[in-house]
């Protein structure tokens, strides 16, 4: 599981890109998103995904809103 931020994303266009922990941004697909009903994607807001090779290179799948913050166990395995 990664963790990252929402950079942008266009709910009419069906796409847009996460920022990962290192600020590498990864397209995402509506296709790729995990949301529960109501949610959606809002600049700036935390989530997890993984990634997985697309036909144009990486993109986030399984794409959750992170409710929670990290838990510090997380945190100090992503320092190392």
């Amino acid at each position: 599981m990664q963790y990252g931020k929402v950079k942008e994303y266009s709910i009419e266009r069906g796409f847009g890109f996460l920022e990962d922990e290192m600020n590498n941004e990864i397209f995402v697909h509506v296709t790729g998103l995990a949301l529960e009903e109501g949610e959606q994607l809002l600049e700036g807001q935390a989530v997890t995904y993984e990634i997985a090779v697309g036909a144009k290179g990486p993109q986030a799948i399984h794409v959750k809103i992170q409710k929670d913050e990290i838990p510090k166990k997380e945190k100090e395995d992503k320092i190392i």
